[in-house]
C-alpha cells in the first residue's frame, strides 16, 4: 500500500491531464498512487491518463459511466483507495516535484493537524503570480468560527493532503452543490481537526475563466444555501453571518443585481455591521459600467457615502 493516494478528477482536459499526471509522477516523494477518475469526459482524457497508466504501475483510471461532477469523483476516488494520506489534484494544474514530500514532512511533525495545504502559483494566461492562502497552523484558535466567516475562502483543494480518518469524521464531499463543494469540507473539516499551512508555493493553479472557481452566480446559490445549513452555528456568532452577508452583496452587485444587493445590506444591518465600501471598490474594478451603476444605485439607496 503507498503511503499517499493522490485522486485527480478529470472532465474535458485531454490537452491538460497529461502534464498534470507527470508532475505527480515526477514527485521526489515516489511512495505515491494516482488515482485519475475520469467523469464521463467526451474527449480524449481518459485516453490520456489510460496511456500513462501503461507505463507506470503507480497510476490507476476509473471511468464513470455519467458525468456526476468532480465532488462526486474525489468521493469515488477516496472511497477507492487505502493509503492513510489522501492528496488532491485538479487535472489542469501541476505540482511542484517536492509538494508532496514537503507537505509530508509537515504532517509528520504535526500530529494535531489532519489537513496541510500551501501557497500556490496562480497562472492567467502568460501571466504567473503568487498567491498566498490563509494561513492556518494548529495553535489557530477557534478554526470552525473562522472557517464558518469564510476565512478559508482561498484554500486551493487541489494542494490538500489530508489524513484519512478526516474523512471518517468530517464527511467526504457534497455531491448536490453547483459549485464550491470544497469550501463547505473545509468548515466541516475544520470543527474535527486542524490545518497546517505551508506558505512556500507547491502548486500551480491555472485559473480559467468560466470555471466553477469562478462562478459567482453557483457562489449565490452556495452561500445561501451555507446560511441555511450552519444556521444554528451562525446564530451566535454575528461577525460571521456579515461576512457571507458582504460576499452576497460582491457577488450580487456583478451581476448588476440592484434588488439582491438592497436585501444583503439590510442583511448586514440587522446582524449590526456596515455594508462597508469594499463592494463599490470590486464594482470599479471590475470596470463594468452596469455592474458599477448598481453600486451606485445601492449605496444610494442605503445613504451610505463613498
Amino acid at each position: 500500500m503507498a503511503s499517499v493516494a493522490v485522486i485527480m478528477p478529470v472532465r474535458n482536459h485531454e490537452a491538460q491531464v497529461g502534464q498534470a499526471i507527470r508532475s505527480v509522477l515526477e514527485q521526489t516523494h515516489r511512495d505515491l498512487e494516482l488515482v485519475v477518475v475520469d467523469d464521463a469526459s467526451t474527449d480524449g482524457s481518459a485516453a490520456v491518463a489510460e496511456g500513462m497508466a501503461r507505463e507506470d504501475a503507480r497510476v490507476r483510471v476509473l471511468r464513470l459511466p455519467a458525468r456526476r461532477g468532480g465532488s462526486a469523483a474525489r468521493n469515488v476516488g477516496i472511497t477507492r483507495t487505502s493509503a492513510p494520506l489522501v492528496a488532491f489534484h485538479d487535472s489542469d494544474d501541476t505540482s511542484l516535484p517536492h509538494r508532496l514530500e514537503r507537505q509530508l514532512a509537515v504532517l509528520a511533525a504535526e500530529p494535531e493537524a489532519g489537513l496541510t495545504y500551501s501557497a500556490m502559483l496562480r497562472v492567467r494566461g502568460k501571466r504567473t503570480s503568487p498567491w498566498a492562502s490563509p494561513d492556518f497552523q494548529p495553535g489557530t484558535p477557534d478554526l470552525f468560527a473562522r472557517a464558518l466567516a469564510l476565512d478559508v475562502r482561498g484554500i486551493g483543494i487541489g494542494t490538500c493532503v489530508v489524513r484519512r480518518d478526516v474523512f471518517d469524521r468530517a464527511g467526504r464531499f457534497h455531491e448536490t452543490l453547483p459549485g464550491w463543494a470544497d469550501l463547505e469540507w473545509f468548515i466541516r473539516a475544520a470543527r474535527v481537526t486542524r490545518f497546517a499551512y505551508v506558505p512556500e508555493p507547491l502548486y500551480r493553479w491555472t485559473c480559467t475563466p468560466g470555471s466553477t472557481s469562478t462562478d459567482t452566480r453557483a457562489l449565490i446559490a452556495v452561500d445561501e444555501w451555507l446560511l441555511e445549513a450552519y444556521a444554528e452555528e451562525l446564530k451566535e456568532r454575528p461577525a460571521a453571518r456579515a461576512a457571507h452577508y458582504r460576499l452576497l452583496l460582491r457577488a450580487r452587485l456583478a451581476h448588476g443585481d440592484v434588488a439582491g444587493a438592497r436585501r444583503e445590506v439590510a442583511r448586514l444591518r440587522e446582524a449590526g455591521a456596515a455594508p462597508g465600501k469594499d463592494a463599490l471598490r470590486v464594482a470599479w474594478a471590475r470596470a463594468s459600467p452596469g455592474t458599477y451603476e448598481a453600486a451606485r444605485k445601492v449605496w444610494k439607496w442605503a445613504k451610505v457615502t463613498v
